[in-house]
């Protein structure tokens, strides 16, 4: 597996999210609330949606495991200051450099994955 680099500007999602875990997964219900309403956010680009894990800060990846709670984002890019809309929120990605792997596969494979990416 290896990473592209990516140079990533200030990006602004809306959309949902969900604490969980792996071995508390519920991506399946966080997806079915949220495909339904992309199509209607003001100010939406491109048609790329977005499955995004945020993981509190210092976290390390040495003890992380199947219960490891994470905030799991679906959201879609949208240009400028997010607008309110009903149901979704907002979220901030920060610019800057990002290791980028694409992975296909389970969400079990997961423990592993980061095992090779945090090394």
């Amino acid at each position: 597996m290896r990473p592209r680099i990516i140079d990533l500007s200030p990006t602004n999602l809306i959309g949902h999210f969900k604490e969980m875990s792996l071995a508390d997964d519920h991506t399946r219900s966080l997806f079915q609330g949220f495909m339904p309403i992309r199509n209607t956010i003001v100010g939406r680009v491109g048609k790329k949606v977005y499955d995004l894990r945020v993981y509190a800060p210092g976290l390390d990846f040495s003890t992380f495991g199947p219960t490891t709670v994470f905030t799991k984002w679906a959201a879609v890019e949208v240009k400028g200051t997010p607008a309110e809309h009903a149901g979704a929120n907002s979220f901030h990605l920060s610019g800057g450099l990002y290791a980028c792997f694409n992975h296909q596969g389970p969400a079990s494979d997961t423990p592993r994955i980061f095992g090779f990416i945090f090394r």
